[in-house]
């Protein structure tokens, strides 16, 4: 009996140059991990459409990530920062 084993490898997307050098290292794809608007390059949704583009130009996967809102003040505190319209933000 054969076993065929597959992998895809994905790399984090923190800053804007990473994608590139992702791509440059033979990553299969690209994720952003962090579910937060302000935290990083990768984690920005205004920034997706460059880096999917990106990724099907070159034929990698691209998973960016996204995820409900939380209240972690007790284990990080400073994390949290209200927003000019009255809105709270996660960061």
């Amino acid at each position: 009996m054969a076993f065929f084993l597959c992998t895809c490898i994905a790399g984090l997307a923190v800053e804007a140059k990473h994608p590139e050098q992702l791509y440059n290292s033979g990553f299969d794809g690209i994720y952003t991990y962090f579910a937060s608007n302000t935290f990083v390059y990768g984690s920005m949704p205004h920034n997706w459409h460059r880096i999917s583009k990106y990724c099907k130009s070159r034929e990698l996967l691209f998973s960016p990530s996204v995820g409900p809102g939380y209240i972690d003040t007790e284990v990080r505190p400073g994390s949290l920062v209200a927003s000019s319209h009255g809105r709270i933000i996660y960061i």
